[in-house]
């Protein structure tokens, strides 16, 4: 077969895999409501002028948002909104292909996109309007772009290292353990004299070269960096994070394994915990032989590892960002699966290559749709069963019911982004926050939440402070007359009969406007 002809199979066969993907990424987009993190997405969004500005330049991932800012000129829809994270989802296929291309071959690459395509992590976060399929889109670009810099060294590959990869950072902090991945990576290639030699044969020069001009680079990227940087330490410094901490607390050993898992298959596999470990099993293996060499004898099972800079190049991919990560969280939590999504394409295009490392063909073939129905299992089951907060029945509930006299409290508060998205009511909307706990502080909240107002209609999400609630509960000044449970979301209904407050519509409670959300810092 010709090279062209080679190239036309691959591009058709290529754009079948795209197909697929766009299909499973785009099905049932808009079908659920936003939750609670794409709700800021929606909010900072809608931001102009002065205060988008502001937002830019006091919120992490100003990139992304930016972005989005001017994608939803176009509409706000939740389908719109998430299409951005889908279409960012779809391109890094051929991006992964590309990489995989050059450094494992075509067959690897082909098998690397469709395994991503298929990536039921991959998918679920391409659904969701935010940051994280960009990431990964960018990550996957500023690695392309450093492998050509580094193998066929240009001052304009280098160039569009440091503007993809600043790009990245500005979308997402965890990119910064790309560079170190890529620092580690070029270090290998250095002590190991795989540095391509120019035709003078000078092989040390241009290593010292190569070393130099990734050395500026990365002057450059901290240069157009440093408003993030300086953003972060400050959050650092304030605490911003420790959320994670209290919620997550330090990751064990047994994470790193998760996290295998849920690059496997997903972490949503609701039962047959048998058959999802024995999936695993299978992925390991694969893994493995693509890292090395596993052979099957009768006397014993041999595994050799070998280092090739191409197997290496995605080996440390994986590893470094990972293991530092962890062993980072140790001491400052932060190891979240959906903030390692940066680091999933690595281990498909390892599973990739074992798979066409195995032998027989009919072995190789076995595999893939062993893979495949894997992956198919829990893709259905996040397709049959709705997952995010249902925001928008609750805002609908609300809106139906409503009456003269109402008011709305949002425990906790900054859940007021999301639910305001729905809600389109004429009635007052307050935030209280889900770590207030203090009985007189509670109490003269609910007190002035009752002043001028006859019912009080209670949203509870993202908080496992009930205290509030049980207040309203035992005071004889409020009369529980309904309660409803949705999908991430608590809403009761309260008669207040304590107070004998006319109604006075100039003095209505307006809450925390978004804005001065948003100026908090949170996101």
């Amino acid at each position: 077969m010709t090279d062209r002809r080679v190239r036309r199979r691959d591009l058709w066969l290529l754009a079948g895999i795209i197909l697929l993907a766009a299909w499973l990424r785009l099905y049932q987009l808009g079908a659920e409501s936003l939750w609670f993190d794409e709700g800021w997405t929606a909010l900072i969004s809608q931001l102009e002028g002065q205060e988008l500005r502001h937002a830019l330049w006091t919120l992490p991932f100003p990139f992304y948002y930016l972005l989005m800012s001017f994608w939803t000129e176009a509409g706000n829809s939740e389908f719109w909104l998430r299409l951005f994270s889908a279409i960012s989802g779809i391109l890094s296929l051929p991006l992964l292909f590309q990489l995989a291309r050059v450094t494992l071959g075509r067959r690897t690459a082909h098998l690397a996109a469709l395994l991503l395509a298929v990536s039921p992590l991959h998918v679920w976060y391409s659904q969701e309007a935010r940051m994280y399929a960009l990431a990964v889109l960018l990550g996957l670009g500023a690695s392309w772009a450093f492998w050509q810099a580094t193998h066929r060294p240009r001052l304009w590959r280098w160039a569009i290292y440091v503007i993809i990869s600043v790009a990245a950072l500005h979308t997402f902090y965890y990119a910064l353990f790309l560079l170190v991945f890529h620092g580690i990576y070029l270090g290998y290639l250095l002590i190991c004299g795989h540095v391509t030699a120019r035709t003078d044969g000078s092989a040390r020069r241009h290593a010292v070269k190569t070393l130099r001009e990734w050395l500026l680079a990365q002057a450059g990227i901290a240069l157009l960096f440093l408003p993030g940087a300086r953003l972060l330490i400050i959050q650092l410094m304030q605490g911003t994070w420790d959320w994670v901490a209290g919620k997550y607390g330090r990751p064990s050993i047994y994470a790193l394994v998760d996290t295998l898992r849920a690059f496997s298959f997903g972490d949503q596999w609701p039962h047959l915990v048998r058959l999802q470990w024995a999936a695993f099993v299978l992925f390991v293996v694969v893994l493995l032989t693509g890292i090395g060499r596993l052979r099957w004898r009768r006397e014993a099972i041999a595994y050799t590892v070998r280092f090739d800079p191409s197997r290496a190049f995605f080996l440390v991919y994986l590893c470094v960002p990972i293991l530092a990560i962890w062993v980072l969280s140790q001491w400052k939590a932060g190891y979240l699966l959906r903030y390692l999504l940066l680091f999933l394409p690595p281990y498909l295009a390892l599973v990739a290559h074992g798979m066409v490392s195995l032998r027989p063909k009919a072995a190789r073939w076995g595999t893939l749709v062993l893979l495949l129905l894997v992956t198919a299992f829990p893709l259905a089951y996040s397709y049959a069963t709705p997952q995010k907060e249902a925001w928008r029945d609750v805002a609908r509930q609300i809106m139906q019911q409503a009456q003269e006299g109402d008011a709305i409290c949002v425990i906790d508060e900054d859940a007021q982004a999301v639910f305001r998205y729905y809600y389109r009511g004429a009635w007052p909307v307050v935030g209280v926050s889900g770590g207030l706990r203090d009985a007189g502080e509670i109490a003269a909240r609910a007190a002035a939440l009752a002043s001028g107002h006859q019912r009080l209609w209670l949203v509870i999400s993202h908080t496992n402070n009930d205290a509030f609630q049980e207040h309203l509960q035992q005071s004889a000044a409020y009369r529980l007359e309904e309660s409803w449970t949705y999908r991430g979301v608590q809403l009761a209904l309260f008669r207040i009969i304590g107070y004998n407050i006319a109604l006075d519509r100039d003095t209505k409670a307006s809450g925390c406007p978004l804005a001065e959300l948003v100026d908090r810092g949170v996101f």
